[in-house]
């Protein structure tokens, strides 16, 4: 990943990962005749700021494959691709043969942390993996609205996000949720 402030407050970002698969998840994914044993991922981003509103636009790329360009120690939940939301995380932004790009703007204001981000993912039809794919032979476009407002009250801090993802499968689902969570630095 590289990642580089630029002047009039413009910012670019790169990300490639490649993965491929040894011991015994290549056994295992040469047992199930798929043999293909390696994944790539490449994202970009573009930000600006302007006055007083953080903007960004990312795309992200995975190639079809087997492994998830996701932590494994999450089971392939979490993601650092730039394309990610809250809910299309590792678990669809970072599948094999998944397009996707994502517009997010963050501000300030009377001490309220505002954020608003809107992405879309193209899952395509992979039919090379099966580890950490759920898109194997389906495909599907998914959408999701994320927006989060945070504020530090004497020395919780606390952030209340609603988020909306449509059609977050083959099976053409939504979902929404209502997320609070209150923390203390220490």
């Amino acid at each position: 990943q590289a990642d580089a402030k630029l002047p009039m407050n413009i910012g670019v970002g790169a990300q490639y990962a490649y993965l491929a698969a040894v011991g015994s998840v290549k056994e295992a994914i040469a047992a199930s005749a798929t043999n293909d044993y390696k994944t790539d991922a490449y994202a970009v981003q573009a930000t600006y700021s302007i006055a007083g509103v953080d903007l960004a636009a990312a795309y992200s790329s995975v190639s079809e494959g087997t492994l998830a360009a996701a932590n494994v120690a999450t089971a392939g939940k979490k993601t650092k691709l730039y394309t990610a939301s809250i809910l299309a995380d590792g678990t669809l932004a970072a599948l094999p043969g998944v397009n996707s790009w994502k517009l997010s703007a963050n501000t300030k204001l009377a001490g309220f942390d505002l954020g608003a981000s809107y992405g879309h993912y193209d899952a395509k039809e992979n039919e090379k993996g099966f580890l950490f794919n759920r898109t194997a032979s389906q495909t599907f476009k998914s959408s999701e609205i994320d927006l989060s407002v945070g504020t530090k009250i004497d020395e919780v801090n606390v952030v209340a996000y609603y988020l909306n993802q449509q059609d977050f499968n083959a099976g053409k689902q939504d979902r929404q949720a209502v997320r609070v969570v209150a923390s203390i630095n220490f």
